[in-house]
């Protein structure tokens, strides 16, 4: 997949996106933190963040949340793997040099995608195996973030390594900096992250990794572009609904309405504060 559907996601009061929340939700699932309560109140800084992650019913991921919410790597410790500790105490950090210990692929992309948004430094992709794909991600959220004056023209150069796969991402790229979707050159994965007939997700068409681009991915990305969230409706696969429903409410139209239709406790809770 060129982009991970974990990754799309917006801005919190307590200073870090909620891009970043998602993350710190992809994390906390992929870690199944294993703590046998939830921590006790003196333990937790008297903060609007911290009281977010304790409306969260399941302890680890209160913990995991805490962590990453009050940049205290203390509530990281005695996880099961090395690699969950490291995620958590990078994500809590916000220190590239704990991403690059992680031995296991996830947790590892994991860490380096949400740091390279959280700290806004798009050449923190570099040193990923699949490079490409965290740049195009970051990429592809300053465009529907309304953020496309921050894309720079070598951003799209570092992504087209002179393949037609390549040229294809460039254009792309380009198409977000100047958001302009005749840069697409026709190329429907391209043209899916721009205004379109109702009907256009529902013919299939192909990624420039040649993969057969899902309806339920095709009527997220265009939501999030179009900022219309009566598309996020149309959304089958529950967790991608999810998604397009809490971006809609954090970041694109506050709306506690759009919370409602979010049937994850932890995206709810997130959403519902922010919004």
């Amino acid at each position: 997949m060129l982009m991970d559907m974990d990754s799309k996601k917006r801005l919190y009061l307590f200073g870090f996106a909620f891009i970043l929340v998602l993350g710190v939700v992809a994390g906390a699932r992929l870690l199944r933190l294993r703590r046998p309560s939830l921590p006790r109140a003196e333990d937790v800084p008297d903060n609007p963040a911290s009281q977010v992650c304790l409306k969260i019913s399941q302890p680890d991921n209160v913990y995991y949340c805490l962590a990453v919410a009050n940049q205290d790597v203390n509530f990281c410790q005695d996880l099961d793997t090395p690699s969950e500790k490291k995620l958590c105490q990078g994500m809590a950090a916000r220190d590239l040099s704990y991403c690059r210990e992680i031995q296991e692929a996830e947790p590892k992309r994991i860490c380096y995608y949400e740091l390279s948004l959280l700290a806004d430094e798009f050449d923190y992709c570099e040193e990923m195996e699949n490079s490409k794909q965290c740049y195009f991600a970051f990429i592809y959220r300053l465009h529907w973030k309304s953020r496309a004056d921050e894309i720079k023209v070598e951003y799209c150069e570092k992504i087209n390594d002179g393949t037609p796969k390549g040229l294809i991402l460039k254009n792309i790229c380009l198409a977000f900096k100047e958001q302009d979707s005749s840069f697409c050159q026709e190329d429907r994965f391209c043209l899916s992250f721009f205004q379109q007939p109702l009907s256009f997700c529902q013919t299939p068409f192909k990624n420039p990794d040649g993969e057969f681009v899902e309806e339920d991915e095709c009527l997220l990305h265009r939501a999030l572009s179009e900022k219309d969230a009566s598309l996020c409706e149309n959304i089958e696969n529950e967790e991608s609904r999810n998604m397009c429903y809490a971006d809609m409410s954090t970041h694109v139209s506050p709306n506690l309405s759009f919370c409602d239709q979010i049937t994850d406790e932890m995206i709810k809770v997130f959403a519902k504060r922010n919004t």
